[in-house]
């Protein structure tokens, strides 16, 4: 992997893991990317239920996608479910721009699916990418869409975790005892604000930096 500007690392259980400023993280010893709620095709959602929202948003995130894999080398993208968002906002050519660009990854795609995943699961399954029902092991870790029991150290997605500070919100990595919240990797998300009681630390991704927060207990 090449460096990346603003990457903080992490040891975690003998394991190596980058937190990247574009809302992912590399996991060095298994070449992994590591995203959650990226959402395709949500501007297309709101376009089509009247909303004026900037329909750019699904190239832009397939473009950062490509972009991050190629900067890692990594061999595998994995996906914390929510890859796609409503059915409606599948349309014909959102469907075909997906599928071309899964068609010409040169990377391993493993998606969890998410909770808007899920309806969309005929669609998914035609695509070159393998698909993880409620959760996927590996290494030390387990990987998924939502909280789930485990004796693993768990990374998941769903919540969108923000830090608010004043009139700002924030997307995190947020880090607890025994499992990671990861920030929606799509920019055209809302947020959740973290839960702070239990938080050991955040981790918020800048445009070119990683900054590590300190935060009290709420």
């Amino acid at each position: 992997m090449k460096d990346i500007q603003g990457t903080h690392r992490l040891h975690l259980l003998d394991q190596t893991l980058d937190l990247l400023p574009q809302r992912a993280i590399y996991w060095r010893e298994e070449q992994t990317l590591i995203v959650a709620d990226v959402h395709l095709g949500k501007a297309q959602t709101f376009q089509r239920a009247g909303l004026a929202v900037p329909g750019d948003t699904l190239m832009h995130d397939l473009a950062r996608l490509e972009e991050m894999l190629a900067a890692t080398s990594a061999q595998r993208l994995l996906v914390l479910g929510d890859f796609v968002h409503h059915r409606s906002g599948l349309t014909s050519a959102v469907r075909e721009i997906i599928c071309e660009w899964c068609n010409r990854l040169n990377t391993e795609l493993r998606v969890i699916l998410g909770n808007h995943d899920r309806p969309n699961r005929h669609f998914l399954a035609g695509l070159p990418l393998v698909l993880q029902d409620i959760s996927w092991q590996c290494g030390p870790f387990e990987f998924a869409h939502e909280r789930i029991a485990s004796d693993r150290f768990c990374f998941i997605g769903h919540l969108h975790p923000v830090l608010t500070l004043r009139t700002l919100r924030l997307p995190v990595f947020a880090f607890y005892s025994d499992h990671c919240v990861l920030p929606a990797f799509s920019y055209f998300t809302g947020g959740w604000p973290i839960e702070r009681s239990k938080l050991i630390q955040a981790f918020v991704p800048l445009e070119d930096e990683i900054l590590v927060c300190s935060i009290g207990h709420a």
